[in-house]
């Protein structure tokens, strides 16, 4: 059996539709866990009404709201599946959503399959244009190929574009509290993993709302992915896997400039610039796989803060965003 999680707050314009898409789904062993994370909306009614509808629906009403982590952790506490799905309450299941990952789970043994998203837009309808990070990995990976295709961005790390054995999360849970959680597991959940499989099926629809997180400024997003990936590099350390730490590494180097790039001549990101302009410095090497702007930015931010922000000021007129 499969458990799926799908965390509700806020989204009630688009809950009854990500339901439902799970609900027509071809695979019916699967239990559907929906977790009120106390919605101050209708989510709450919504999630009691397709209970009464369908024995296989599990509601969870959280008390107070706590946020997506508690919400995912609430379902993993109570699942029964030997399987893990995650969808967001306002994103849509696609055809083949359950059966195709799970006959790759069967054909490959795989302890995670990874799978592509398709943009909606918040009307549901699906986007012409190309996804950006559809994944570039693709077949078996052994947990360490997987775990540098992750830091490459060869497989992207949101939770809700894969199916994981329930094992891999006994001790691994969302951390509450924090933004950008999916980051925060996924290299975990890999490093316990003995092989990973990329599909390229696109079967979820990830709808495009412009309130939601990974639209919002991509300047304060951009120093917490890098925070997220300098804590990959720590724990994989941990582990002994070596090489796998230094690509998480070279990823956080590549964020921190680019991080800089954004946040200089922007007050409001001084204290970061100065913070994150120090750490850079400390992780970047000779040997890092930099492009040439970066090594150039690298070479800047050593000689002179003001310098950088000097160059970066006339690549943005060049670039027409001054």
């Amino acid at each position: 059996m499969i458990s799926v999680i799908v965390p509700a707050w806020g989204i009630e314009a688009y809950l009854d539709k990500a339901i439902e898409s799970l609900l027509q789904q071809d695979y019916q062993a699967v239990e559907f866990l929906l977790i009120d994370d106390a919605s101050p909306d209708g989510c709450p009614s919504i999630c009691d009404a397709w209970a009464s509808t369908d024995d296989r629906v599990r509601v969870f009403h959280h008390s107070e709201n706590r946020g997506l982590s508690a919400a995912r952790n609430t379902g993993l506490d109570a699942a029964r599946g030997r399987l893990i799905m995650f969808l967001d309450g306002d994103d849509i299941a696609l055809s083949g959503f359950f059966r195709v990952p799970l006959e790759a789970v069967e054909e490959t043994g795989a302890d995670i399959v990874v799978f592509n998203p398709e943009r909606i837009d918040v009307s549901g309808n699906h986007l012409d244009t190309e996804w950006t990070f559809l994944m570039k990995s693709q077949g078996v990976l052994g947990r360490d190929e997987a775990i540098i295709a992750l830091a490459k961005g060869d497989i992207f790390d949101f939770a809700w574009n894969k199916i994981y054995r329930r094992e891999l999360f006994r001790d691994i849970r969302f951390p509450e509290g924090e933004k950008w959680e999916d980051m925060a597991v996924s290299y975990k959940l890999f490093s316990q993993a003995k092989t990973i499989a990329c599909i390229p099926d696109k079967l979820v629809g990830y709808r495009e709302r412009p309130e939601s997180l990974v639209m919002q400024d991509a300047c304060a997003a951009r120093i917490i992915i890098a925070d997220r990936h300098y804590e990959a590099m720590d724990y994989l350390a941990g582990l002994g896997l070596r090489e796998c730490a230094q690509a998480m590494e070279a990823r956080a180097v590549e964020d921190d400039i680019l991080f800089l790039h954004l946040a200089s001549g922007r007050p409001r990101f001084a204290e970061s610039f100065n913070r994150v302009r120090t750490r850079v410095l400390e992780h970047a090497t000779q040997g890092s796989s930099l492009g040439k702007q970066q090594r150039l930015s690298l070479a800047l931010l050593r000689v002179s803060p003001g310098l950088f922000s000097v160059a970066v000021k006339l690549w943005r007129r060049i670039r027409g965003r001054a």
